[in-house]
């Protein structure tokens, strides 16, 4: 056997490749890398467009208090802001990840114990920094500070597991060969983990919620009523859809594409509403409800578009439908 053959016989991390022997290379580094590239590159999407559509804020960043913004709040936009510089350096290790790049897990290493003590710090502040009048908006921002630590903890107790380690180092040192397309168990395991982080920030939003129906319920308004109603629908239906699309079911195609449906026309429908109900804004406080509607419909608009691929559609319907 030549030394060409030998390689292609050899399959991921020199697990031998032929008839009889089973080996699957693993799809946790493709999960991980894409699920880096997409929740960091929409963080730096979203982040610009804070700056763009709200440059005043940060000048009131340089002056807590006197500018009408309380230090506490001060203190949380410029610890979010610590958290948005490090975003291009998890997207940089997503794409050196999918590329197979030894620094790929380095970088995520390294992103992860930067950014640890950052959403530490804003777990600590939320918690006991509100003051009591603003009592109402300590639920949401604790909420979204725990959201933001699940992932670097994640990632530093997975990467430095021994086995896991074993493991990536084969996945580097050939071309992995999957038998079957990894699509599905990616998409279905994003899908989950989106809708996961919804939950937790329903959370927080449901607290607000309360608050609102308690204190200001001249401003309970339908179209908020019916937000706050749909959103944990939509994310039981992306939820669902997920679990579908893990286990390859036709269902699952369904299931995504309406929630990707739902998603945009409930975005554009709140941003519309949005600009309609509140009189005195400039061309920059209007634009950023457009924004946000925008920065919202990508991936469902990713959805629609996946779903629709001829040979994805062709694939999806050799699966059982349950």
């Amino acid at each position: 056997m030549t030394d060409a053959e030998a390689t292609r016989a050899v399959g991921l991390g020199g697990a031998p490749q032929g008839p009889g022997i089973d080996y699957a290379p693993p799809v946790w580094p493709v999960v991980i890398a894409v699920y880096s590239v997409v929740s960091g590159g929409l963080g730096l999407l979203a982040a610009t467009a804070s700056m763009l559509t709200n440059p005043m804020f940060f000048l009131d960043l340089a002056r807590p208090g006197a500018s009408g913004l309380p230090t506490y709040l001060a203190v949380n936009c410029l610890l979010d802001l610590a958290t948005y510089a490090l975003l291009p350096l998890v997207v940089a290790a997503g794409l050196l990840l999918l590329k197979r790049h030894r620094l790929g897990r380095t970088l995520h290493v390294l992103w992860a114990v930067l950014v640890t003590p950052i959403a530490l710090a804003a777990l600590a502040q939320a918690a006991t920094q509100f003051p009591d009048d603003s009592r109402y908006w300590q639920v949401p921002v604790l909420v979204r500070a725990l959201s933001r630590i699940v992932y670097p903890i994640f990632l530093l107790v997975w990467l430095t597991h021994a086995p896991v380690r074993r493991q990536w180092e084969r996945w580097v040192a050939c071309t992995p060969v999957y038998p079957q397309p990894i699509w599905p168990a990616v998409i279905g395991v994003l899908a989950i983990l989106e809708a996961a982080r919804d939950g937790v920030v329903l959370v927080g939003k449901v607290s607000y919620g309360l608050y609102r129906i308690r204190y200001l319920w001249t401003g309970w308004t339908p179209m908020y009523a019916a937000v706050d109603v749909l959103g944990p629908l939509l994310g039981a239906l992306l939820l669902a859809g997920g679990l579908a699309l893990r286990r390859q079911r036709r269902i699952a195609r369904k299931r995504l594409l309406l929630w990707a449906v739902l998603v945009i026309a409930a975005a554009f429908a709140r941003a519309v509403f949005g600009g309609l109900s509140y009189t005195g804004q400039g061309p920059l406080d209007t634009s950023r409800w457009l924004v946000t509607a925008t920065l919202q419909s990508i991936l469902p608009v990713f959805v629609l578009i996946w779903f629709h691929r001829p040979s994805i559609r062709q694939q999806v319907d050799q699966w059982r439908q349950w």
